[in-house]
């Protein structure tokens, strides 16, 4: 396939995930951030399981896991659907989208950091200045750029959730790369989801029992727009671009996450702080440097 074509299903892919990230503000309004992630995953199921069904027909019923390989994707389920998606949506019942689309940009130096404990990894100096610049930016957007609030701890709640999201899910991606990284992408997305949603609805059991499911009809539009399109179509063309560009190419568009929810939060008529501008540039400065810096990994 033409490679143009595939560029731009990665920005398309960005978009759809940063209407996800405003979609999840307004659903929020109806519903507890565990029944949004319940549906919006129940819908995105039922698309990658055709996907899945379409990719290997036949051949689905005769591929054979390891217990070792079933923890290990359980493991990746827990923390990088279940954990991930409760704090992204707790965090935003409090906090901005663009807040959220600016921390979750720092997920790859996360990772970086957790692989020198658990990847055996070690960072040169110019990767300890790119977490440092990282670090400034993050506390910048979190503390609004005020010192005052930085010394009394004083902070959004939403984005210490937020962090905690950032964490479980490069701790996902460790387990990913270190214990299973055979598994096709596109399968292991299926079976962690499917895992994921068992998860949600388990701890769902109480709120069920006590509070109603919403009937606004808009609330409903926005869970099968995140689910269908924010989930299972977006899951399934990024895997699909990774293919096709590599982890590398494809990961670089995930910059154009928080441009696109800026540009929609401005057609919302939501104006962009300085802190958040400063903390912003600081972030994406950060990334360039680990991208045309790359950390090795030991053998």
């Amino acid at each position: 396939m033409n490679p143009t074509f595939t560029k731009l299903l990665l920005v398309l892919t960005m978009l759809l995930w940063a209407m996800s990230f405003h979609l999840t503000e307004f659903a929020l309004d109806y519903a507890s951030p565990l029944m949004i992630a319940f549906f919006r995953f129940l819908f995105g199921i039922l698309v990658l399981v055709i996907v899945v069904g379409i990719k290997y027909k036949g051949e689905l019923l005769r591929i054979k896991f390891s217990k070792r390989e079933w923890w290990y994707m359980f493991l990746v389920s827990f923390t990088g659907i279940f954990l991930t998606m409760y704090f992204f949506n707790l965090g935003l019942v409090t906090t901005s989208a663009i807040n959220a689309s600016l921390i979750d940009t720092t997920t790859p130096l996360t990772t970086a950091l957790l692989s020198i404990w658990l990847l055996n990894q070690k960072l040169k100096k110019i990767h300890w200045l790119g977490i440092l610049i990282s670090t400034i930016g993050i506390l910048t957007v979190i503390f609004e750029g005020k010192l005052e609030n930085m010394l009394q701890l004083s902070f959004n709640i939403g984005d210490f959730y937020l962090i905690i999201m950032v964490l479980t899910f490069a701790l996902s991606q460790i387990f990913i790369k270190r214990d299973i990284p055979h598994i096709e992408s596109i399968l292991m997305t299926t079976i962690t989801s499917i895992m994921s949603l068992f998860l949600f609805a388990l701890f769902l059991i109480p709120e069920f029992k006590s509070a109603s499911i919403p009937t606004n009809i808009d609330f409903w539009y926005a869970c099968i727009f995140m689910g269908v399109l924010g989930t299972g179509v977006s899951y399934s063309t990024f895997n699909y671009c990774i293919v096709k560009l590599g982890t590398t190419a494809s990961a670089l568009y995930l910059n154009l996450l928080p441009c696109f929810v800026v540009l929609i939060s401005y057609f919302q008529g939501y104006s962009l702080s300085f802190p958040q501008i400063i903390g912003g540039l600081l972030i994406v400065a950060s990334i360039v440097l680990f991208i045309y810096y790359p950390i090795e990994e030991e053998v």
